[in-house]
C-alpha cells in the first residue's frame, strides 16, 4: 500500500560565516594558487573570544552546484577535516607550558650550535647551514624559532607536563565543531613517549594536528587562556523567523591563567615586530603572530627533503583580539619555502582588509610614526636559504627569478634604503646561457605584477607584450625556454576574484 506524506517546512541554519571575510580569504587564496603554484592552500578565521568561526577556505576547490564535475579530493574542506605536523606554530604550546610552570626566563643565556643528540639520532636547528644560532637568550630563541632551545624546554618540563599542556590545548580530540567529518589529529601516548619523542613534539614535529584545533588552541592564548569550543551554526530559526536555538560561546577549559597568555602575547607580537614574522606587520596596528615551516612527510612515514607546509597563525588587534588567522600553504612549488616569506605575508594581505572592513581602528593613526627604512644587504653570490636568512628577520620579501643556482643578480642593489615589506628581486644563474652569451633562458613569471615583469623582462634583456591587467597567469614562450636576448615575450594578466 502506498501512501503521500506531505513535506514539512524545515528549519533555516545562520552561519557565524561572515561574507566579505570569506570573499577576501579566497581572493587572497586563489592569488596565492597563482604565485606559488602549491598542491594546496587553506586559511581559517575565528573570532578568539567567542569560537565563531568566520571564513574557512582552502584550494583547488569545487562548485557546489555541480561537484560531480570535481575531483572527489577537493570535496573536503581541508582545515576541518585534513591533519598534518604543524611545525613551528605548535611552538608555543611549549612556550605557554614553560612560562606557566616558571621555567621560561627570556634572559637566561642558550647556545645553539645547530644541531642535538637526542636517543642517538641528530635532531637540526633550521639554521643548521649556518651553524646554528650561536649564542642567544630565550627570547632570541623564540623570535629566531630555535629547535634545539625548544628542545631544551621540552626536557625541563618533562613528557608528563609536556603532554598534559598539549592535551589540555585540544590537541588529539575533536574540537566539537557543528561541522562534519572533523579531524582528531595525532600525539603520543603516554606509554610511545621517549626522549626524541619528547624532543620532536617540543618543537611541532611528529605530532599530527588539524588547522582548527591550532586555531583554537592559540585563540586560547589570545583571549586570556580559555579554550573554547568552536561554532559555525549561530542560530536556528523556524518558517516563521522564531529562533529555535542559538549558540554562543562555550568554554571548555582554562587551559593556562591570564598573566601567562598576556606574557605569551607579548612575546608573539616581538616575532612580528623583531622576529620570523616581520613580514606580518601592518601599520598601526598591534600584531601578534608565529611562524611555521615544517617537513611534509611521505611515503613510508619519510620526511620528504623539498616538500613543505608553510603556515602562519596570528591575531589582531594584540590588545584587544578580535580576530585569529591561520594560514597554511602546502607544497608550493614557486617562491622560497620559508612560512615566514610565503604565508606570513599572505596573512596581512588578507588580515589588513578584514581590520578595515570591520573598522577596527589602529592603536597608532597611519603616518605618525616615521617610515622606517631597512638596508637591502648583499645577496648575490649566495644561495636562496642564505638569502631568505638574511632577508627573513628585516622584514624584506624574497621574489626569485630563476629555479637553482646561486645569485648572480639583484634588484634592489645592496645597500639602498627601502621601506618594510619591499619585494628584493634575485636572479638565479641558471637563467644565462653560458655556451651563448647573446641567449638567457625565460624566466617562470606566473603570479607576478605587470611592474614586476617589466623589470624582470628587462634586466634579462627581454622585451614584454603584455595582455591584460593583473598578475600573469600566462606566458609565450613558455617559462625555461632558451632566447636571443631582445626577442619578444607575450605575457597574459589576469585578476583572480577582483
Amino acid at each position: 500500500m502506498r501512501r503521500y506524506i506531505p513535506p514539512k517546512e524545515g528549519m533555516n541554519l545562520y552561519l557565524t560565516i561572515d561574507e566579505t571575510i570569506q570573499f577576501i580569504v579566497e581572493r587572497e587564496l586563489s592569488k596565492a594558487m597563482i604565485e606559488y603554484e602549491p598542491e594546496r592552500v587553506m586559511a581559517l578565521a575565528a573570532n578568539p573570544k567567542t569560537g565563531e568561526i568566520l571564513a574557512v577556505a582552502s584550494k583547488p576547490d569545487f562548485d557546489p552546484n555541480d561537484y560531480s564535475k570535481y575531483n572527489k579530493e577537493y570535496w573536503r574542506l581541508y582545515p576541518i577535516t585534513d591533519t598534518f605536523e604543524p611545525g613551528s606554530t605548535f611552538k608555543l604550546v611549549t612556550l605557554c607550558a614553560s612560562i606557566e610552570e616558571n621555567i621560561y626566563n627570556e634572559n637566561e643565556s642558550f647556545f645553539c650550535s645547530g644541531s642535538v643528540t637526542i636517543a642517538g639520532h641528530t635532531i637540526r636547528c633550521w639554521t643548521s647551514h649556518k651553524g646554528g644560532h650561536g649564542s642567544i637568550n630565550f627570547l632570541e630563541a623564540v623570535l629566531g624559532s630555535c629547535n634545539t632551545a625548544f628542545i631544551a624546554l621540552g626536557e625541563r618540563l618533562g613528557p608528563e607536563r609536556m603532554f598534559e599542556y598539549i592535551r589540555a590545548f585540544g590537541y588529539g580530540a575533536k574540537t566539537g565543531l557543528d561541522y562534519p567529518g572533523e579531524g582528531t589529529g595525532l600525539i603520543f601516548r603516554p606509554e610511545q613517549i621517549g626522549p626524541l619523542e619528547l624532543a620532536t613534539s617540543s618543537f611541532g614535529q611528529g605530532v599530527s594536528v588539524t588547522p582548527l584545533q591550532q586555531v583554537m588552541a592559540v585563540s586560547a592564548i589570545a583571549n586570556g587562556g580559555r579554550l573554547l569550543r568552536p561554532y559555525v551554526i549561530g542560530e536556528i530559526r523556524d518558517v516563521d523567523g522564531n529562533v529555535v536555538e542559538k549558540r554562543g560561546p562555550e568554554m571548555v577549559r582554562q587551559v593556562i591563567s591570564e598573566d601567562t597568555a598576556k606574557r605569551a602575547t607579548a612575546i608573539m607580537e616581538e616575532v612580528v615586530n623583531m622576529g620570523s614574522g616581520a613580514n606580518a606587520v601592518i601599520e598601526g596596528y598591534r600584531i601578534a603572530g608565529k611562524t611555521g615551516t615544517a617537513q611534509k612527510v611521505g611515503p613510508g612515514g619519510v620526511y620528504m627533503p623539498d616538500e613543505f607546509i608553510l603556515s602562519f597563525i596570528g591575531f589582531a588587534p594584540a590588545e584587544d583580539p578580535q580576530i585569529l588567522l591561520y594560514i597554511a600553504v602546502d607544497g608550493a612549488k614557486r617562491g622560497p619555502q620559508w612560512g615566514s616569506q610565503v604565508s606570513a605575508p599572505l596573512f596581512r594581505a588578507i588580515m589588513k582588509d578584514v581590520l578595515s572592513y570591520l573598522e577596527i581602528p589602529p592603536a597608532r593613526p597611519a603616518g605618525e610614526e616615521e617610515v622606517k627604512l631597512i638596508e637591502v644587504p648583499e645577496l648575490k653570490g649566495k644561495t636562496v636559504d642564505e638569502a631568505g636568512a638574511l632577508l627573513d628577520n628585516r622584514g624584506l620579501l624574497l621574489k626569485m627569478v630563476g629555479k637553482e643556482g646561486i645569485i648572480k643578480e639583484q634588484t634592489p642593489k645592496a645597500g639602498a634604503q627601502v621601506p618594510l615589506h619591499t619585494s628584493i628581486i634575485v636572479y638565479l644563474d641558471d637563467l644565462w646561457d653560458e655556451n651563448n652569451p647573446e641567449h638567457v633562458f625565460t624566466p617562470d613569471l606566473k603570479g607576478m605584477t605587470v611592474k614586476e615583469v617589466g623589470e624582470v623582462l628587462s634586466r634579462l634583456h627581454l622585451k614584454m607584450e603584455p595582455v591584460g591587467s593583473g598578475v600573469v597567469v600566462k606566458q609565450e614562450p613558455e617559462a625555461g625556454t632558451n632566447l636571443r636576448k631582445g626577442s619578444p615575450v607575450k605575457v597574459h594578466f589576469s585578476s583572480p576574484l577582483q
